[in-house]
């Protein structure tokens, strides 16, 4: 940034930080590694996610800086920052972060006027007012604002130090978000007596659900908890959300116990369902009798037969074959005259649960 840097910003944030470590900061260590929810938001600039919430595991001792950096590269992206990973790290910018696309949210636009480092009065930014990003696409501080720049809660909490000072537990929530207004006000914190922060309701408990279904993609393929996914999306990336609507949002969402029965429950499926049956032929084989043959089907228990006179509808099951080994069936009692449909699906018992085959194709023969 050289030359645009605003030098009390850097200079009030460093400040920050040293009276932070010198009133003692965050150190509660892990008694081992764990998981950690991590999610890079925009919502002030109502551009989303940079990155969805995501599920990262640590080390026993490490900080926040050292996961992050992990994760930004797990995830592809690159930044500046000043300070070491270890000591003093401040997140500078994050590169191909900003869209361009303002749509400020109306909790921001509305906050009032706030006095800047040189005394003037400055209003909050609005998708027409704005001063631009002159190192756009990249996002980092002053950027749309003179009060911008990045800023992180740990369990819904500013830790008023940098990454660095926070020592990562396990559960923890950790929200990496951009400041546009009152450096830091616009997302219910705040840097200084002369922040007025926003109250926004606490989104840890959705970004946690969040970050669990992201670990479980195919968890996606239930339509009804993609819906809910996407929703709950929405809903948290929107600061005009409401606490209703953000609770709503987080109770539409599974829980992980759900989540991991019914992955389980699809893996058993496509491990223990029978393969597709294939019939061969239908012969009349007496009178009023004909005969279905198939080709054996390997890892099933037995069979069922269906039957009807018409094509696409009517199918009744006549017959379970219990051995695997048997290939052909004779339905008897036949009405001369008739047409005949029938069809078949093979079966697995594992336990108490029974897992079907898909149906086979269809064969038909009229009785003469």
């Amino acid at each position: 940034m050289g030359k645009r840097r605003n030098v009390f910003f850097y200079a009030a944030m460093s400040l920050l930080c040293m009276v932070m470590f010198s009133m003692g900061i965050r150190q509660a260590q892990a008694a081992s590694g764990g998981k950690i929810t991590v999610s890079v938001e925009r919502f002030s600039l109502g551009q989303g996610y940079l990155i969805e919430p995501t599920e990262i595991s640590f080390t026993q001792g490490e900080n926040f800086a050292q996961v992050f950096d992990r994760l930004m590269k797990q995830k592809g992206f690159t930044y500046r920052y000043n300070g070491r990973l270890t000591d003093g790290f401040y997140l500078e910018s994050i590169d191909n972060a900003d869209t361009g696309v303002l749509n400020i949210p109306r909790c921001i636009q509305n906050m009032p006027s706030v006095p800047n480092w040189d005394g003037t009065k400055v209003a909050p930014p609005t998708n027409e007012n704005h001063t631009g990003n002159l190192e756009f696409p990249a996002l980092g501080e002053f950027a749309y604002s003179k009060q911008s720049g990045w800023y992180y809660f740990v369990n819904n909490i500013a830790p008023g130090v940098g990454f660095s000072g926070t020592t990562v537990s396990n559960g923890d929530v950790i929200r990496v978000q951009f400041t546009v207004y009152g450096l830091g006000a616009d997302l219910g914190a705040g840097y200084g007596e002369s922040a007025q922060a926003l109250k926004l309701p606490n989104r840890d408990a959705v970004t946690r659900k969040l970050a669990v279904m992201n670990g479980r993609p195919d968890s996606l393929k239930n339509a009804k908890w993609k819906k809910a996914y996407q929703d709950a999306l929405a809903a948290a990336a929107n600061l005009d959300s409401t606490p209703a609507q953000i609770t709503a949002a987080e109770r539409a969402l599974p829980t992980q116990t759900k989540i991991d029965q019914w992955l389980k429950q699809q893996a058993d499926s496509k491990k223990y369902t029978p393969k597709k049956m294939t019939l061969k032929t239908v012969k009349k084989s007496g009178t009023r009798k004909m005969k279905l043959t198939w080709k054996k089907v390997s890892s099933c228990s037995g069979y069922q037969i269906y039957m009807s006179v018409k094509k696409k509808s009517g199918y009744k099951k006549i017959k379970t074959v219990t051995q695997k080994k048997v290939t052909s069936y004779t339905k008897t009692k036949l009405k001369k005259g008739t047409k005949y449909y029938f069809k078949a699906r093979a079966y697995r018992k594992v336990g108490k649960k029974t897992y079907y085959g898909a149906y086979s194709n269809i064969v038909s023969l009229k009785m003469k």
